[in-house]
């Protein structure tokens, strides 16, 4: 029997060229009470998100950005340089 899902929400997302977003989270996601599904362009990120409720259409949502928002923090980080002296010594 399929799932019947009463809410549907997508939404795209402007990400950084070179950047793949699908390769880190993956491209579906089912939960008890919504599926979220990822395609990607390469400067597109488009999320779909099928829920049987608003309560689990907002956790869904929660979930990807949160995955969102630590891999847009990690790809921020400036390592140093192998070899290079750091400022605090």
């Amino acid at each position: 029997m399929a799932d019947h899902y009463d809410l549907t929400a997508i939404i795209s997302i402007k990400k950084p060229s070179g950047m793949s977003y699908i390769e880190l989270i993956g491209k579906t996601s089912q939960y008890k009470r919504s599926t979220v599904s990822m395609s990607e362009k390469p400067t597109m990120l488009k999320i779909r998100i099928e829920a049987k409720d608003a309560t689990a259409l907002k956790a869904s949502l929660n979930a990807i950005l949160k995955d969102i928002q630590v891999i847009e923090s990690v790809s921020r980080v400036k390592i140093p340089q192998i070899g290079a002296k750091s400022k605090n010594i």
